[in-house]
């Protein structure tokens, strides 16, 4: 008998002896083969609308019992908006970091990829080129089965509306608010990219596509422009005024709206507002303004004031949790979600 044919034989008679006896075979046990997860009813919400503002304090500069004047989002905080439940996490210290890019990266993918004290356009230093080369809690979804769209207010749309025309700032949108620019895996994936939009004045393309389920995506994320997420003040036009004032006044419209659409009155939706960073430049965090609010009754805890600490990492958990997602980095792996707001 040749060589080979009794080398083939013996083989063979190992592969027996083990899945008869269990002894190192390397076929995988049945109960530990897993599938590919489908995205479907999440733990808390099967919608979410996260909007995120701009360099604010909570106190004093948001909520008025502590010398604020943001009056409409006070009174969100506080769950007295007649069109929804709604309740405040009053201890949110988003990252600690300045300035802006970092906490963007850290809202969307769990980590700031090394930007602190960084504000410069994708693939510009060491730390943007890193962010290049990783990942984001909406490829996670995707990857789970789920649904993404990115509406970013005043971004270009010629010659396409989609990411590819959101590289550079222009007038009152600025790249360093759009998170999902910073990523090979979108930028380069058309699939992806043209998931990144123009919201249009007001957000009025993010509300269309609440008007259907067939358009909302289960991850619906706003970047308002500079002057309706508070950054800018004294913009004039159809901005005026700018800063707190107006981006209460943008809010109280963009929210009433959004928590009126189809989507939000027949589905478990939910809007997260959040800001990006405090207002100072000091080494000690302040908390900023960071609510829930839903359509539906029994999602979102009515007046709830949270006081345990989260930060932008709480924020990715709760997404990763509420769908069963893996954890994306060892920093969203430890974070608490934020589901003491809900019911």
């Amino acid at each position: 008998m040749g060589t080979a044919i009794v080398t083939i034989i013996v083989l063979f008679a190992a592969l027996a002896f083990g899945l008869l006896h269990g002894t190192n075979s390397t076929l995988p046990d049945p109960s530990t083969v897993t599938t590919p997860q489908v995205i479907g009813s999440g733990l808390k919400f099967d919608y979410i609308v996260v909007i995120v503002m701009e360099n604010k304090d909570r106190c004093p500069k948001i909520i008025v019992s502590c010398g604020g004047s943001a009056s409409w989002m006070s009174s969100l905080a506080a769950g007295s908006f007649a069109a929804s439940d709604s309740g405040e996490l009053t201890n949110d210290k988003f990252t600690g970091l300045h300035p802006s890019l970092g906490n963007y990266l850290s809202l969307s993918s769990g980590t700031n990829f090394g930007c602190q004290g960084y504000d410069g356009g994708p693939q510009s230093n060491n730390c943007t080129n890193i962010a290049w080369q990783g990942t984001s809690i909406v490829n996670s979804i995707v990857a789970a089965g789920g649904t993404w769209k990115a509406y970013m207010e005043d971004k270009p749309t010629t010659p396409t509306d989609d990411c590819a025309t959101g590289v550079s700032d222009s007038a009152r949108y600025v790249v360093r608010h759009n998170p999902f620019e910073y990523l090979n895996s979108i930028r380069n994936t058309p699939s992806m990219c043209s998931r990144v939009v123009a919201a249009g004045h007001n957000a009025t393309v993010l509300v269309s596509d609440l008007a259907s389920t067939n358009t909302a995506s289960n991850f619906m994320w706003l970047t308002p422009n500079n002057c309706h997420s508070m950054h800018d003040t004294g913009c004039g036009g159809t901005d005026a005024p700018g800063g707190v004032p107006g981006g209460d006044a943008f809010l109280k419209l963009v929210v009433g709206q959004i928590v009126n659409t189809t989507v939000f009155q027949n589905n478990r939706a939910a809007v997260f507002i959040t800001f990006d960073e405090d207002s100072s430049s000091g080494p000690t965090p302040q908390s900023v303004y960071t609510v829930w609010a839903s359509k539906a009754s029994g999602i979102v805890k009515d007046a709830a004031s949270v006081t345990s600490q989260f930060n932008h990492f709480s924020f990715v958990a709760t997404i990763e949790q509420n769908w069963a997602l893996s954890p994306i980095t060892v920093a969203t792996s430890g974070a608490t979600p934020m589901f003491e707001a809900f019911d």
